[in-house]
């Protein structure tokens, strides 16, 4: 049968190769396989596909995602980082898809994080160096953070991998073989760790939620903390922000905000930070949520110096989580900022070497020294006082205010 005479032959051919390469020498593979690497082109080398744990001020680049206008950004800052370190090659580094990059929660320009997850295809290399020439060139901000991560990573990590870590004769490259521009970009960064991640891994899929941090003087809020805290706890559970945001979006307006906490931003008494965890945010949806509260409590405390009463906060947030459209103010963008993405699922599958979260003591340090010092300002709080005097020049815009009382 003409099926029976092309089977056997093919079932013999490849019981013999099999055979013979069983019978070939270990030692001798590499050799044998270099054969068929066709003559002045070098073997490609095995790529990984990485997770970079950040941080960053973003007062001097414009958004986090890389931009093909070639404006400073972080991503391309740690892209051209790469490049020099030869973990990247120069020809893949203007195509995003040829690098496969990817990022847990896109911050805009200006826009700061305490932690964030950049992925990224990189060649297989020792990544210690790359992290080290960041720890290096952020030294001058944050050299106790830097200091304090050496301490406890020679004393996790042992063996080989602890020995490409700390070996005394590592070279690193010297400063000068960055351009003067992205040296003083890369001030802005710090590098937490590089850690594997698996070929499916998509870091904005992985993220359980997420949670944004919000700086605000207390001279604006005219209210103790016990009082706001109720007023935040309003928008805890999942409500219709389509009034919290300026464009439609295909998955709706309905969003989870698991909880908010208002508590002293750390080393002051003058400011609150307000900490609100939710699955995902529309555009501008944290920066009207924060500018509602100021709206209403300004509004209704300011004649009486006094908080206003809960039930007519509430009857104005039943306003807004409402079909009637309403017109929210914006707070000022600067104080905002991303704390974390969160990834306890993702975390609970792999060891705690491949775990995608930082130490909480080391991110408050970087916050304190890169961030709070970015935000906390005179120029911040007089931001403030312009948006006040704004509001009230414009308060007839936001006539419902009157509706509840």
């Amino acid at each position: 049968m003409h099926g029976g005479t092309t089977a056997g032959p093919l079932i013999h051919n490849v019981l013999f190769v099999s055979l013979r390469i069983s019978n070939i020498p270990t030692d001798r593979l590499p050799d044998i396989a270099q054969r068929f690497i066709p003559p002045n082109q070098s073997p490609t080398p095995m790529k990984s596909k990485v997770a970079i744990l950040v941080a960053y001020t973003g007062t001097p680049f414009h958004g986090l995602q890389y931009q093909r206008t070639g404006v400073p950004t972080i991503e391309q800052t740690l892209i051209n980082g790469l490049v020099e370190m030869n973990l990247i090659k120069r020809i893949n580094s203007t195509d995003p898809k040829k690098m496969h990059l990817q990022r847990a929660c896109r911050t805009d320009k200006g826009v700061h994080a305490a932690f964030n997850v950049i992925v990224v295809n990189l060649e297989r290399g020792c990544y210690d160096e790359f992290i080290r020439r960041f720890d290096r060139l952020s030294a001058g901000t944050i050299g106790v953070v830097n200091d304090e991560r050496n301490d406890e990573r020679n004393g996790e990590r042992n063996g080989e991998r602890n020995g490409e870590r700390n070996g005394d004769n590592m070279d690193i490259p010297k400063e000068n073989s960055i351009s003067n521009t992205s040296l003083a970009l890369a001030h802005h960064i710090h590098v937490y760790d590089v850690v594997r991640v698996p070929k499916s891994f998509n870091p904005k899929n992985r993220t359980d939620y997420r949670i944004y941090n919000y700086l605000v003087p207390k001279h604006m809020l005219k209210v103790d903390k016990e009082t706001l805290s109720s007023i935040f706890d309003l928008y805890v559970g999942t409500k219709d922000y389509h009034n919290f945001t300026l464009v439609s979006n295909k998955r709706g307006s309905a969003r989870l905000i698991k909880s908010i906490e208002v508590r002293e931003a750390a080393g002051t008494s003058e400011w609150y930070e307000i900490k609100i965890s939710g699955q995902s945010f529309m555009m501008h949806q944290i920066r009207k949520m924060i500018g509602f509260v100021l709206l209403i409590v300004n509004y209704h405390g300011k004649d009486r110096g006094t908080a206003p009463a809960l039930e007519i906060v509430q009857k104005i947030f039943a306003l807004a989580f409402s079909p009637r459209l309403l017109n929210i103010p914006k707070a000022p963008a600067h104080p905002l900022f991303l704390d974390t993405p969160v990834f306890h699922n993702y975390n609970e599958r792999y060891d705690r070497h491949s775990n995608l979260e930082v130490n909480e003591k080391k991110k408050e340090i970087i916050k304190t020294k890169m961030i709070y010092s970015e935000i906390m300002t005179q120029g911040c709080v007089d931001m403030f006082k312009e948006w006040q005097e704004c509001i009230e020049a414009h308060i007839y815009e936001y006539e419902y205010l009157k509706e509840a009382t």
